[in-house]
């Protein structure tokens, strides 16, 4: 694959959990010759811009580890 992508859909939130910033993020970036590749978006490098639209709700939204399901679940507040 191509070292530079072109980011073509982020999606996600970006949430507390343990008193940190809990990023959630579903990427889908597509390579110079049309190959497209998705998965959650740990880390990455702008080279040039990243247009993005945050949508800020109000109130809190944490997240909580659920034994039952062993996700870090939704809390709000």
């Amino acid at each position: 694959t191509d070292p530079d992508m072109e980011m073509t859909a982020l999606v996600g939130n970006v949430t507390m959990a343990e008193g940190k910033v809990f990023p959630h993020l579903h990427a889908t970036v597509a390579d110079s010759t049309g190959n497209v590749f998705g998965g959650h978006l740990n880390r990455a490098v702008v080279s040039g811009t990243c247009e993005m639209v945050i949508q800020i709700i109000n109130g809190t939204v944490d997240r909580v580890y659920d034994k039952e399901v062993a996700l870090n679940v939704y809390k709000f507040d």
